[in-house]
């Protein structure tokens, strides 16, 4: 049975969370108090599979609350219940927090977000839980907050020009999506485009996430030239791939939406060589530059090393923070893509075929690496003689 803590300093917002919940009593058991000391005093006599908490407490905030389970109780979902005044300190909660809700919801709603997240928790190895649910930051370009700044300085930037320079850091754009995807903008999970996440936030919106992550990345010392010289590798051939994605998209007349969700996807199809690098940084570089120099197949490596692949890594990450599922499945198993039992085209097949083919043209981290085309799923979805122009699609206007 699943234990949910749900934590409030107003005595009728908690009556009313136990009386509404009451019928799942015989599914999780779930406890309430009004302060995070109580909360941690729960705690210490049995950890919680999750925490539901307000934002605004007094005494200890629940951003602070989250920080101290995140530290304490790493394998414990996270979850803030607040209202929309609350934005500004929801942003500084970014680091410790999975998921967020807006006040006032129903209970329906709350059960939709925590047994989402659980297929998630729970669904995966118990080591891709050990070692990511606890993930605070991801490497971070410190060089995207220069220009975001530099951009956001003038009277108003144009969404376009925002876009660029976010899509080129995987973190940041990950951040977007999961405020973008909460209930603060409309339905969890319905954001699949990161050009939309954009749009929601604003340049202030925008401007201000940079600053944090920036901020947070500088406070606890990941800040190396290595991690620096990874992420800049990461987001500058992500940024090809989502680009390429997007090409053969509109090459096979998809909607705008898809032709976004293609190029989001592309984006985010290495997020999970970032939370690898985050987790165990200097094993991680090791591994690199020996299977640079070897030509191993780094996905083998790296499930012998730590139980499990970037692929793996990046779908569990993704979905835990309520990435759009569509936008998970196709950025996720981009080395995998027959696995997703398809039957047609999808940004799937167009992440697989942008990624395999600029390996072989670009200097990437594990160029090396023989990661063909698969063109037995090509044929399967009916799309193996479209091949030849989606490679093409893939090296025209490559960025400098």
């Amino acid at each position: 049975m699943r234990r949910i803590l749900f934590v409030d300093d107003e005595p009728r917002v908690l009556q009313g969370l136990a009386r509404t919940m009451r019928n799942l009593r015989d599914v999780w058991q779930m406890d309430y108090v009004d302060s995070g000391e109580k909360a941690l005093a729960l705690f210490d006599q049995s950890p919680y599979d999750a925490i539901v908490s307000d934002m605004r407490m007094p005494v200890m905030t629940g951003a602070e609350l989250l920080r101290k389970v995140c530290d304490l109780y790493p394998q414990t979902l996270r979850v803030i219940l607040s209202g929309q005044s609350d934005k500004q300190a929801i942003l500084k909660s970014l680091e410790c927090t999975h998921r967020y809700h807006a006040k006032p919801c129903d209970a329906e709603s709350i059960v939709q977000v925590l047994n989402d997240a659980f297929e998630t928790l729970f669904s995966g190895a118990t080591i891709l839980r050990a070692k990511l649910t606890g993930l605070r930051n991801l490497p971070y370009r410190m060089d995207t907050g220069t220009h975001i700044k530099n951009l956001c300085s003038t009277e108003s930037p144009a969404p376009a020009d925002l876009t660029k320079i976010v899509a080129q850091d995987v973190a940041l754009s990950i951040r977007l999506l999961q405020l973008a995807n909460s209930s603060f903008f409309g339905p969890p999970g319905t954001v699949a485009d990161i050009s939309s996440a954009v749009m929601l936030l604003g340049a202030d919106g925008v401007s201000q996430v940079n600053e944090i992550v920036q901020q947070r990345q500088l406070e606890d010392g990941s800040c190396t030239p290595p991690t620096q010289d990874f992420a800049q590798n990461i987001g500058e051939h992500s940024y090809k791939v989502a680009l390429a994605a997007a090409r053969i998209a509109r090459a096979e007349n998809c909607s705008d939406a898809s032709v976004g969700e293609a190029f989001t996807a592309g984006i985010l199809h290495d997020a999970g060589r970032l939370a690898l690098m985050a987790c165990e940084p200097t094993s991680y570089e090791q591994m690199l530059i020996e299977c640079k120099g070897t030509g191993w197949d780094i996905e083998q490596v790296e499930r012998h090393l730590f139980g499990f692949d970037h692929g793996d890594a990046g779908r569990y990450l993704l979905s835990l923070l309520g990435i759009s599922k569509s936008v998970v499945d196709a950025a996720t198993f981009h080395h995998r893509p027959r696995e997703l039992n398809a039957s047609e085209f999808s940004a799937a097949a167009a992440v697989h075929v942008a990624d395999s083919t600029l390996r072989g043209i670009t200097n990437f981290i594990d160029c090396a690496n023989d990661h063909s085309i698969d063109v037995d799923y090509l044929e399967h979805i009916g799309c193996a003689d479209r091949l030849s122009l989606w490679q093409q699609k893939t090296i025209e206007e490559l960025p400098v």
